[in-house]
Formats: C-alpha cells, sequence, structure tokens
C-alpha cells in the first residue's frame, strides 16, 4: 500500500508546474548519467503516446503484402502516407517494440479500419494466437 501511495503522490506531483520542471531536471540528469536513456523513453512515448502525432497507438492496422507475387501477409502499423504510398511499422513477436519499417506502394497494402492497433499488439505479443479476427476483417 505504500508504494502504491508513493507512486500516487508522484503522479500528482507531476501534474502540477513544479512536478513538471523536476521531471524535465531529472529527465536532463538521466540522459547525461545513463546511456541509452533518451532512447528508451522515445521508444516508450512512441508507444505509450506523448501526442496524437507521434504515437504509434493513433495508427492504423494494415495487412501488407511485402513480395509481389507471394501470398505472405504480415500484420503492420501504418505509421505514415506518402504521395508514393504507406510507411508500415511491422513488429516482431513476442516483443513489439522492435521490428521492421517498409515504405510500400498503395496495392501491398490493405487497410484494417475495424481493428485496433491494441488488438493487433495484443495478436503479435501472443505470437499470432487471435489474429482469426484480423484475418476475417481483411476477407470481409
Amino acid at each position: 500500500m505504500l508504494l502504491i501511495g508513493v507512486c500516487f503522490g508522484i503522479g500528482l506531483l507531476s501534474k502540477t508546474g513544479v512536478g513538471a520542471w523536476l521531471h524535465r531536471w531529472v529527465g536532463k540528469g538521466l540522459a547525461k548519467f545513463a546511456p541509452g536513456y533518451s532512447t528508451i523513453r522515445d521508444i516508450v512515448v512512441q508507444f505509450i503516446g506523448g501526442s496524437e502525432e507521434t504515437s504509434i497507438l493513433s495508427g492504423q492496422v494494415a495487412l501488407v503484402r511485402l513480395y509481389r507475387d507471394s501470398e505472405l501477409l504480415v500484420t503492420a502499423i501504418v505509421t505514415a502516407q506518402h504521395k508514393h504510398g504507406y510507411t508500415v511499422f511491422v513488429p516482431t513477436a513476442p516483443v513489439p517494440t522492435s521490428g521492421m519499417v517498409y515504405h510500400l506502394p498503395p496495392a501491398s497494402v490493405k487497410l484494417l479500419p475495424d481493428v485496433s492497433v491494441e488488438q493487433a499488439m495484443k495478436t503479435v505479443i501472443a505470437c499470432g494466437a487471435g489474429s482469426q479476427a484480423i484475418i476475417e476483417t481483411a476477407s470481409n
């Protein structure tokens, strides 16, 4: 209970002006002395969502065909759309924070507006278990 209380208190403090300043100050200090801190912080913010523009959770799920003449489809998160098609992130199982980024033409990407990023990430973490819903959505 004490640990929960301390965490709750720190969370409340961080919402104040003094707490926000203290958070930035500690973050800068950690970035100087802990190698990789900034990179890890940026990855966590990307996945949990620091802002709507930079969060992977605001992306759209898609099934993508990586090879032109292949039947292989992979679950991907669309991170950008541009004049040449899409940029997608294909997470690896069971740790979705690693993966590959691909730049694909529109013909290789099937958007799945009815599937949330959270649903897709759950199937990645479960090494594909539960993918039936994604596949069925794609075939409709």
